[in-house]
């Protein structure tokens, strides 16, 4: 699976994060890999924040990837992005452009699901070397999802970058009391038709506040709306790979 945000802030990190876990509770042993040089999906699984590694500091120093992968306290594996200094992130070798399904295939064993953390952004606000290498492992997802954020810009930026045919779009961060977000959601739910998810996440302190725990929110709030969405989500996105 691949989770994009054309706009940054719109959240996919955090749909990631709490993705990968509703999918381990329905069984799924999941890995997300972190395409997103900001590095910031460790936040989110307990990582020491002074790591430095992950599987781009890997590739740069002639390493294993496979020994970079992270295990949080609730189970979740992640491979990070890995610290780069500017100039290492400017020289990171993208020729090979199924890096990923490398990882995948070489370096990780025991793994049913990958979920990729897509650089925030258009692709051109990132280098072109790490352009190749998330482009390839997006054209081979079997599910791509796009999340967008109920508000004006992340609108207009889909309309100008419109997804390809196959590609759904994810709503977060979706305040029904507030009318612009109710009014784009009902826009966009009758432009793109079936190209929406069903499930649509809401706006919700619990986000915030797990991830400054270093938690899930289904580990740290299992009782709020926001983490039955997220299980909901993972239901849903299952169905769709098995049928795929």
């Amino acid at each position: 699976m691949a989770v994009n945000s054309l706009c940054g802030g719109a959240g996919a990190t955090t749909v990631v994060a709490n993705l990968s876990h509703a999918l381990e509770l329905l069984g799924c042993r999941t890995l997300c890999i972190d395409l997103n040089p900001a590095n910031l999906l460790t936040l989110q699984f307990g990582v020491d924040p002074l790591h430095r590694g992950g599987w781009a500091a890997s590739v740069v120093a002639g390493e294993r990837i496979g020994d970079a992968v992270w295990q949080s306290d609730d189970g979740r594996r992640i491979l990070p992005f890995g610290q780069l200094s500017r100039e290492d992130l400017t020289n990171l070798d993208g020729s090979d452009a199924d890096i990923v399904a490398r990882i995948c295939r070489q370096d990780i064993a025991d793994i049913d699901t990958v979920i990729l953390d897509g650089p925030s952004g258009l692709p051109e606000h990132f280098p072109a070397s790490l352009q190749r290498v998330a482009e390839a492992a997006t054209n081979a997802a079997v599910l791509r999802i796009w999340v967008i954020a109920a508000d004006p810009r992340s609108y207009a930026t889909l309309h100008r970058n419109l997804p390809a045919s196959g590609d759904v779009q994810l709503l977060n961060r979706y305040r029904p009391e507030c009318m612009i977000d109710s009014d784009i959601a009902t826009v966009l739910r009758y432009e793109f038709d079936g190209g929406m998810v069903p499930v649509v996440l809401p706006e919700d302190a619990s986000a915030p506040e797990a991830a400054a725990c270093q938690r899930s929110v289904i580990s740290h709030a299992p009782a709020s709306q926001l983490a039955a969405d997220f299980r909901a989500l993972g239901v849903w996105c299952r169905s769709q790979l098995e049928s795929r």
